[in-house]
């Protein structure tokens, strides 16, 4: 059994412990859930969590393009948003790895060559990785009441916006093999500076959205009388970075959710931390069915027109 093998058996494995964790957290605590009363203020909000989510998504395509634009490749917005819509139902295959996939191959049909969208999800890793470990930080800092906590907090969003050139002088100095095995090339390039901070800025919009979600989901849905803010989109991050990098779980399912309620319980007691833990869940299952019927509507819309490349349009 080589290192891939037994990187996804454990990964299973913790996934399953996850998944297993949340249920029997579920059913101990199901009963503190607090009714919802379903009014015309918690239809809204709804509806409008899952519109949120799918821009969440789009802002994911729009980081996407910036990267492949960097890297020589101009996709127009209705390609890049097709491309990211339809490969999203891929993440929730065994494996976690179906959206990746997808979009490697529907990149390559529109000309986008399978070593440009290789380095450009590279990239994407270490600016996602770098801002929700930078968040995470955040928390953990603040929560040990630690002395000149304002200073460390700035030296690590700086960490963050660093990440995508950090990521990429190490993978070229370290991991070369590894680089030209996924990409073909044998160096990343790195990201401009302008490139670099749009990308960072919108990973930490789309961080403290999903934060923002979770508070408003505590008090509307479920009548906390509490707000944590800051606190949601740190203990989101974790949980995040948790899915992430567990391959055996489809779209983070069940290691998300443990990671949640776990750390949410303290905030706004065990009922509402199960409460929106699933709201979240269901709410961006929707949304990415949603985004891909907005693919879809795309596609019908430009059909014929749509153009491949716009290298005269450079971001």
């Amino acid at each position: 059994m080589d290192t891939r093998q037994i990187w996804r058996v454990v990964s299973g494995f913790v996934a399953c412990i996850a998944g297993l964790y949340f249920i029997i957290f579920f059913t101990e605590h199901v009963a503190q859930l607090p009714p919802v009363n379903w009014g015309q203020k918690v239809w809204t909000l709804l509806v409008l969590s899952i519109f949120v989510w799918i821009g969440i998504i789009f802002l994911g395509a729009t980081i996407w393009k910036i990267i492949l634009a960097g890297l020589g490749h101009y996709l127009s917005w209705q390609n890049c948003l097709m491309i990211y819509g339809f490969s999203q139902l891929g993440k929730y295959l065994p494996g976690n790895f179906g959206h990746i996939a997808g979009r490697v191959v529907l990149a390559k049909r529109v000309g986008v060559p399978v070593t440009a969208t290789a380095q450009a999800m590279i990239l994407e890793v270490a600016w996602s990785m770098g801002v929700a470990a930078s968040i995470a930080l955040c928390g953990f800092l603040l929560g040990r009441d630690m002395e000149d906590t304002k200073w460390l907090l700035l030296l690590i969003v700086a960490g963050a916006f660093l990440a995508p050139w950090t990521g990429v002088a190490l993978s070229n100095r370290f991991f070369s093999g590894l680089v030209f095995r996924l990409t073909g090339v044998s160096r990343l390039s790195s990201p401009g500076l302008i490139r670099m901070c749009i990308g960072c800025m919108l990973y930490i919009l789309t961080f403290l959205v999903v934060g923002l979600l979770l508070d408003f989901h505590a008090s509307v849905f479920f009548g906390a009388d509490v707000s944590h803010v800051f606190l949601a989109t740190v203990f989101f991050a974790w949980s995040w970075i948790a899915g992430y990098i567990t391959p055996g779980a489809p779209a983070g399912l069940g290691v998300r959710e443990a990671v949640l309620v776990s750390t949410l319980t303290p905030l706004y007691g065990a009922g509402v931390a199960v409460g929106v833990t699933i709201s979240l869940r269901l709410i961006t299952t929707l949304g990415d069915g949603l985004a891909f019927l907005v693919a879809l509507l795309i596609r019908s819309l430009y059909k014929g027109s749509v153009s491949i490349e716009q290298p005269e349009r450079k971001l």
